[in-house]
């Protein structure tokens, strides 16, 4: 294990890794800030099913999420679906904390969670994209708020849809696309 302060300095690189850096932005997010939003949303998902105890694990492992990305920056996810990925995720988690492995709950269960509250992180950016005129985030947040519809999640469904998202607006739009 690397010391503290070194997986620190290295984890800082964070806040100047840009997210979404394949696409046009109006303003720009770093993995950091996204990170903190992660955490934020996993933290009242989990709250909402009363899971309280779980809650703070969840947070911290929404911090360390995208740690790998430090070192290799922001990726598409096409990118990181592949099993060549994976390999260099544990090459850059290893660089950052010397083992590979960080001491963080890492379950299936926490990763779902993680995984949902990135799609809501993601499609809040979309939207916000879209808001400021960025049609360019229009097929992001389309896709997002179907992909987030569809973790079939009652306190997920309940928060995108006081969020003033609909999942009609997700399959109406993926109607429209003809590439899909």
């Amino acid at each position: 294990m690397r010391p503290v302060g070194q997986q620190i300095r290295k984890l800082r690189g964070l806040s100047h890794t840009w997210r979404f850096n394949y696409h046009p932005r109006i303003r720009q997010e770093s993995v950091a800030e996204h990170s903190y939003w992660v955490a934020l949303i996993v933290s009242y998902l989990m709250i909402s099913k009363g899971k309280l105890g779980e809650a703070a694990a969840y947070a911290a492992a929404a911090l360390f999420h995208d740690a790998e990305e430090a070192v290799t920056g922001d990726l598409p996810s096409p990118v990181k679906r592949g099993r060549a990925w994976k390999d260099v995720e544990e090459a850059a988690l290893d660089e950052i904390v010397g083992d590979g492995a960080m001491v963080i709950n890492r379950s299936a269960e926490s990763h779902k969670f993680i995984k949902m509250a990135d799609t809501v992180s993601a499609l809040l950016v979309a939207d916000e994209e879209v808001k400021m005129g960025n049609t360019m985030f229009a097929q992001i947040r389309g896709e997002l708020i179907k992909v987030a519809y569809g973790y079939m999640d009652m306190e997920l469904s309940q928060m995108l849809d006081e969020m003033g998202f609909h999942i009609e607006e997700g399959r109406e739009f993926i109607k429209e696309m003809s590439h899909l």
